[in-house]
């Protein structure tokens, strides 16, 4: 018995040192939530290589319905098939769509996934919750699937979360930003290089450092963008509704503990 403390069974357990010591290269899957931890452990499973099964008559959710869903469209991920979906959008109306699947994500902001999707009637690459698709009205066959596939890993290079912009699919949101690191912290520093994601860092001088990214959605990086409060010397983004936001939201952080600008009493 292995406990975990996430969705995904590999994410929080050594599952994966345990079965690849034992040499195992098929897996049977079967558990509960059909559409959560079930849904999760077969993707990752096949990404990291195993043979797997689904004993769909072994795995239940909340309603059959969603069972359903969840089997059919792991179903058609594995024969590269596109598929006809029924998701409830933000306002609560049900909408219906053909997409293909390309690949799962996990918000680490909310924890909740989401599934990269080739939107065919916008032609264009789209995020769709997971837990908002209610069922999967048909499957078809699609033709050139690696061709979604490359185009998928080419968005992925500017990608920071699973939000898409509502400009043109291959327009990027420059963002610049500068801190103050002092020499003795090289924690701060460490930090910025391991969570840069697709930006990347330059050092201006010995206590201040540049990181620069262009990517899909800017708007999606300021939770990360202020944890740096304090440290920051200067930010910019090319989407002035994204700085706007930003330089509000540290006013309003300095105002709460009687700041004028980072390192201001």
């Amino acid at each position: 018995v292995l406990p975990k403390t996430s969705s995904g069974l590999f994410n929080s357990t050594n599952a994966d040192y345990v079965l690849r010591n034992l040499n195992t290269k098929f897996l049977v899957i079967a558990g509960i939530v059909t559409d959560q931890c079930v849904d999760m452990a077969v993707r990752d499973a096949a990404d990291r290589g195993y043979l797997v099964t689904l004993v769909d008559d072994a795995c239940a959710t909340y309603t059959p319905e969603r069972h359903q869903a969840r089997v059919q469209l792991l179903a058609a991920l594995e024969r590269r098939q596109c598929v006809s979906i029924e998701s409830c959008s933000s306002r609560g109306k049900n909408i219906s769509f053909r997409v293909l699947q390309l690949k799962i994500y996990v918000s680490t902001q909310s924890g909740r996934r989401y599934v990269m999707c080739w939107f065919f009637k916008a032609h264009r690459i789209i995020f769709c919750r997971l837990d908002n698709l209610e069922r999967v009205l048909e499957a078809k066959p699609v033709h050139d699937y690696d061709k979604f596939c490359v185009m998928a890993e080419q968005m992925e290079q500017h990608l920071w979360g699973v939000s898409m912009n509502r400009g043109p699919a291959d327009a990027l949101e420059h963002v610049e930003l500068v801190v103050r690191i002092s020499s003795d912290e090289p924690y701060i520093l460490q930090c910025l290089e391991r969570e840069k994601r697709c930006g990347r860092v330059e050092k201006i001088d010995a206590e201040h450092y540049r990181f620069i990214a262009d990517v899909h959605d800017a708007g999606e990086m300021l939770p990360w963008l202020r944890t740096f409060i304090g440290r920051i010397e200067s930010f910019s983004c090319s989407n002035k509704a994204v700085e706007e936001k930003f330089w509000q939201d540290l006013a309003e952080v300095y105002a709460m503990y009687g700041v004028e600008k980072a390192g201001e009493a």
